[in-house]
């Protein structure tokens, strides 16, 4: 009798660790869609694809209320010189796993932006660190730290390259522009 129901506890253990997985697959998978709609809103933007307003109001909802819209621009990149119609831009993003720590989750993002003219190649690299809340039972962003380096940039040299003393892993990577 002690074996059944030591069985069925085990059982029930079993179920429920299996359903807050899913759960928290399922909160993980969201967070990094919202990842992937920020990093192509602030690259469409930053590259004049999408027009301020159509920016602010493919994000807002992304966000914690009380999140300093003004913060935005400082996630804007530019090169040396002005885009023209004769350049050609690459843009490769990197996004990491999700990683949680108490009750906030945090993703990492490294892209290679890529400007190509007839005479000259410029590249930048450009790191980020998404910070995430719950608020009102969804995951919202919290904020966005951001480094941004020139193409000859050591690693080691760069913020956000690593989470509690350990190297990212990356999980996916996309072209937000296509």
């Amino acid at each position: 009798m002690l074996k059944a129901i030591g069985a069925i506890i085990l059982g029930i253990v079993i179920a429920v660790s299996a359903i807050s997985g899913g759960i928290d697959k399922k909160a993980d998978l969201a967070v990094i869609d919202s990842v992937k709609r920020v990093e192509t809103a602030d690259n469409k933007f930053s590259n004049g694809l999408i027009d301020e307003k159509n920016y602010l109001a493919s994000i807002k909802t992304l966000f914690v209320e009380s999140y300093d819209e003004s913060r935005n621009w400082e996630r804007r990149y530019q090169f040396s010189e002005a885009l023209t119609g004769d350049h050609l831009i690459n843009i490769e993003v990197e996004i990491s796993k999700v990683y949680t720590k108490g009750d906030k989750k945090y993703v990492f993002t490294r892209a290679k932006v890529t400007k190509e003219a007839s005479s000259y190649l410029e590249e930048l690299i450009i790191t980020k660190k998404y910070a995430f809340v719950k608020e009102k039972g969804e995951w919202k962003i919290f904020y966005i730290d951001v480094g941004i380096y020139s193409s000859d940039t050591s690693l080691d040299k760069m913020a956000f390259t690593t989470f509690e003393g350990k190297a990212l892993e990356y999980v996916d990577k996309f072209n937000p522009l296509i």
